[in-house]
């Protein structure tokens, strides 16, 4: 009997709202390992390995994604933002993005583990966006609404969440702050409506100094959140 068909024999133990779930964990999991396996057999070729010739990744590599997994299903949690109340969903212009950041972002914040994390006046740059080579000019004509909508999840992001993950880099240590957001909208109808949006704001430390904000992303769907979050580890303060 297959491996597959032995896993089959036992879910049908369980009853089917059980199952759904153990479906729905087996889903995800598999989807990040297809992202982890691309990424990685990716490097390998271009390290010199054989296209023709057989990758596969090593049981390490299947027991981390599953250990990621746990980690991101157990602590990705909907958090509440009071600065909606404040300024509404509408899109910012230049001018109301720039304010926002001076009143409400800018400045340090404290995480869960009690870290601070500086967000500098130029970190604003990330607000800006030069069409074809992506590079943040600081421009007028550079600037992005869509990349300003982000300005009112960051610090709620930063200061409650505990999905965190950690990439370790050459020269510095990336961490990637999760949340979940229930953005309230009206139809075409005119019927209110709940849309969940999955967030990230990107951090950087280097050696000896303070975490410090990069930018932060909208993830337009959960399949994408999974493969940005795939190459990192789980983040839990247990190194201190």
């Amino acid at each position: 009997m297959s491996e597959i068909r032995k896993i089959e024999r036992f879910l049908n133990f369980f009853p089917l709202p059980i199952r759904r779930k153990v479906y729905g964990i087996f889903n995800i999991v598999c989807r990040t390992l297809a992202y982890r396996y691309h990424r990685k057999k990716q490097k390998w070729e271009n390290m010199g390995g054989e296209k023709t010739a057989a990758f596969s990744l090593k049981e390490s590599d299947v027991s981390g994604v599953i250990r990621l997994i746990d980690f991101h299903v157990n602590n990705h949690k909907t958090i509440h933002n009071s600065y909606t109340v404040h300024v509404g969903i509408k899109h910012f212009d230049e001018g109301e993005a720039l304010n926002f950041f001076d009143n409400y972002v800018i400045g340090s914040v404290k995480d869960k583990y009690d870290r601070t994390i500086e967000i500098n006046t130029e970190a604003m740059v990330f607000l800006y966006k030069e069409r074809g080579t992506g590079a943040h000019i600081v421009d007028p004509y550079n600037f992005s609404s869509w990349r300003a909508k982000r300005l009112r999840w960051i610090r709620p992001t930063l200061e409650r969440t505990k999905e965190i993950y950690e990439k370790r880099e050459k020269k510095w240590s990336t961490f990637l702050y999760v949340s979940q957001f229930e953005v309230p909208y009206t139809d075409d109808s005119g019927v209110g409506q709940i849309d969940i949006n999955h967030f990230m704001v990107v951090c950087r430390k280097k050696s000896g100094k303070p975490l410090k904000f990069i930018t932060a992303y909208h993830c337009q769907n959960h399949q994408q959140l999974l493969k940005w979050i795939e190459a990192s580890q789980p983040y839990t303060n247990k190194k201190k």
